[in-house]
Formats: C-alpha cells, structure tokens, sequence
C-alpha cells in the first residue's frame, strides 16, 4: 500500500511480541521491494504490527530504520462484533 507521502508501505502483522527475527524479516522484504522496484530506501516503509514489543526490539526496529504500531487485538475483535472498528 501507499501513505500519504506516495510511499511504498510494507506491512508485517505479528500475534505475539516481535522478535529479533521478524524485525530481520521484515527488513529483508523491504530490501526486496527496494531492490526490485527500484526505489530508493526512503520510498519504502516498513511497519511491524503486533500487541507488544520488547524494549532491546524496538531500538534494533529504530536502527534499522523500521516502525512499530501496537495493536490490541482484544479491541478489534470487540469492534468487530459491535461492527464497529474505527
């Protein structure tokens, strides 16, 4: 997908607190869209959504230019039953 800068969005949704390794996965799949586009890194984000992250993660994520957006998925499957998400 697209954000409202024009940029490529890549979007990894996690069930359980993000690890070194998905951070690693995600970063590979960025590198590809990159590669393959060709883009430069700065058109291409890369998201990893989950409900938690560690502390040591989130610095690695920070690193290597990566972002985190919790998600709670508790609220969403209780929006979804009240047909309600946002």
């Amino acid at each position: 997908c697209r954000d409202e800068q024009n940029r490529t969005v890549i979007v990894e949704v996690k069930r359980a607190v993000i690890t070194a390794a998905d951070i690693d996965q995600l970063a590979r799949y960025v590198e590809e869209v990159v590669e393959y586009a060709p883009m430069p890194r700065e058109q291409c984000r890369g998201v990893l959504v989950a409900p938690h992250i560690m502390p040591q993660a989130e610095a690695i994520l920070e690193r290597r230019g990566l972002e985190y957006v919790p998600v709670h998925y508790q609220d969403l499957a209780a929006g979804l039953k009240n047909n309600k998400l946002f």
